[in-house]
């Protein structure tokens, strides 16, 4: 049980989970993932982040309805986005 990358900074700890899916649901696993190791490290108040080579965006979906503190990045070679709300679902 371990987190992909942890990056800690002078000010704050990110928990990097990256993802390279077969399968979309793949996204949708890491969150729980995620908010699995942000509860171990809860004293650290982590910001936690999602990386992803497949968008999918029903994760993103779940993320926002949820309000869930999570980070949602798509890159590739050519580009990176990261998802950020503007509407509810």
């Amino acid at each position: 049980r371990n987190v992909d990358l942890r990056v800690v900074g002078s000010r704050r700890t990110y928990l990097i989970e990256l993802k390279v899916p077969t399968h979309l649901r793949e996204n949708c696993a890491a969150i729980g993932q995620l908010l699995d190791y942000g509860r171990s490290c809860a004293k650290q108040r982590p910001v936690l982040v999602l990386v992803t080579t497949r968008f999918d965006l029903n994760t993103a979906k779940t993320i926002v309805y949820y309000r869930l503190p999570i980070r949602y990045v798509f890159f590739s070679k050519a580009k990176s986005l990261e998802f950020k709300s503007v509407m509810a679902f």
